[in-house]
């Protein structure tokens, strides 16, 4: 999971300039990093779901600091590699 979560996240982050996406940023790398079109629907519900989750400043920009609290969310080793 530690793996999985690094991966995912600097996967996700590259994109930003200042340590932060907007909601656009997050939506649109999490769908470039999933190659089954089909479930496009799907892939976008659970992507606003988790953006909403991790955005908990409510600014519709995640931090990284909010990326760890959603990893420890879904039970994720995540504050270790903070």
């Amino acid at each position: 999971m530690k793996t999985a979560y690094t991966t995912f996240s600097s996967q996700l982050m590259h994109q930003s300039d200042d340590g932060r996406l907007s909601k656009e940023q997050f939506v649109t790398e999490l769908h470039a990093r999933l190659d089954d079109s089909s479930r496009a629907d799907v892939i976008e519900i659970l992507s606003e779901a988790l953006f909403n989750i991790a955005d908990t400043a409510r600014i519709n920009e995640v931090s990284k600091a909010e990326f760890v609290d959603l990893a420890t969310a879904v039970g994720d080793a995540a504050p270790s590699i903070a």
